[in-house]
């Protein structure tokens, strides 16, 4: 019997057999890996079903990673603390490059030819810039959003406001997604869509209302206004958590822009954060060796273990968005408040008020009806 593969093996088959420069392989009629009417039905059973499953796991890495950066900065409260995170994004990158290159040279006796490249014209040979172009800015937004997830933190507390609160307002991406991805590509959301959205809109307030309430209660805050220091205006924390909101809805497009022109969602997932890793790397090594504060080898060590998890969230995410609606993957991987406050109580102890039970009540619900809404 032969062995069953998973949905990363089976995708890594059809589509992206493709190395640094998005190799893909041979569309011949007589090439075992190129079979269209079992590639239609797996991308149709993967559109109906999973993309669901790859937003949630999103959710989930995205909670581990930002969970790891906000305790982190307990210790560092800068955002140079993310610059390790090129240990892990180039160091995955490199291992999918190396089993890539390994299977291509299997199936046609060398690692790279133009004419299997997305980033050159397969008539023609000639370099182009469209998919290198999606692939970069891509690269760039994926450093300003992790690099504004640290700001949005910092400013959060000198104004005096909680983190989460300003977290709950990335919500307003999904909806700005949905609406970018109607006039787009003709999504239309449903009113279970709708329902379930709303719902998970009403969980993160009832989160961002438990934690201003706790925050405000806390010896942090205290400090904060004793000390006369001049408090932030919260209209900045606010400015910084409505860019992240452009961030998330141009990360979607990006993603949707590229698959559409022939890039793979693996492929593109894996280019971009390579690219990303290596200008973190040099902006770690600038930190180390010219800064009068390098950092200590334990967060190096530490940053570098949440670059997995943001490694993971960023590739999940970009499945959910090539194999579900913008507006519904962006709102589920909203919903890692939700597993950074289950995280709070696991493993700090604390019990939950009111306001937590009924926002991880909203959680499950939205959850649930966006899974059994028809699309």
């Amino acid at each position: 019997m032969r062995p069953v593969k998973s949905s990363f093996e089976i995708e890594a088959d059809l589509q992206s057999n493709q190395l640094l420069i998005g190799q893909f392989p041979d569309n011949d009629k007589n090439n075992d890996i190129a079979h269209p009417q079992k590639q239609s039905t797996y991308q149709k059973f993967i559109k109906e079903n999973l993309y669901f499953v790859f937003a949630m796991l999103s959710s989930l890495c995205f909670a581990v990673h930002n969970y790891m950066i906000s305790f982190g900065m307990k210790w560092h409260n800068d955002s140079s603390i993310i610059y390790p995170e090129a240990l892990s994004l180039i160091t995955l990158s490199a291992l999918y490059y190396i089993k890539m290159c390994d299977d291509t040279r299997k199936l046609r006796g060398k690692i790279f030819s133009k004419e299997h490249s997305i980033f050159y014209e397969k008539d023609t040979g000639e370099f182009t810039l469209k998919n290198f172009r999606y692939m970069f800015v891509r690269a760039v937004l994926a450093i300003l959003a992790i690099s504004n997830t640290t700001t949005i933190s910092r400013t959060s507390r000198e104004a005096g406001a909680s983190f989460s609160v300003m977290q709950s307002l990335l919500s307003l991406s999904s909806f700005l997604t949905a609406v970018a991805f109607f006039f787009l590509y003709n999504e239309r959301l449903n009113c279970k869509h709708l329902m379930g959205m709303l719902s998970i809109v009403l969980c993160l307030v009832f989160i961002a209302i438990s934690k201003q309430l706790k925050f405000q209660d806390s010896e942090q805050y205290k400090q904060l206004i004793e000390s006369g220091q001049e408090i932030l205006p919260i209209i900045i924390p606010i400015a910084y958590s409505m860019l992240q909101c452009f961030y998330l809805l141009w990360a979607g497009l990006l993603l949707r822009f590229a698959v559409n022109n022939g890039y793979s969602a693996l492929q593109f997932s894996v280019d971009f954060q390579f690219t990303s890793g290596l200008i973190f790397l040099y902006l770690f090594l600038k930190r180390q060796y010219y800064s009068d504060e390098p950092l200590e080898t334990f967060l190096v060590w530490y940053s570098a273990s949440a670059g997995i998890a943001i490694f993971g969230a960023l590739l999940f995410l970009n499945y959910a968005l090539k194999f579900g609606k913008g507006g519904l993957a962006i709102a589920i991987s909203q919903t890692s408040s939700v597993f950074m406050l289950l995280f709070e109580i696991g493993f700090e102890g604390r019990i939950p008020n009111v306001y937590e039970v009924l926002a991880i009540s909203f959680a499950i619900l939205g959850a649930i009806i966006i899974a059994l809404a028809k699309k």
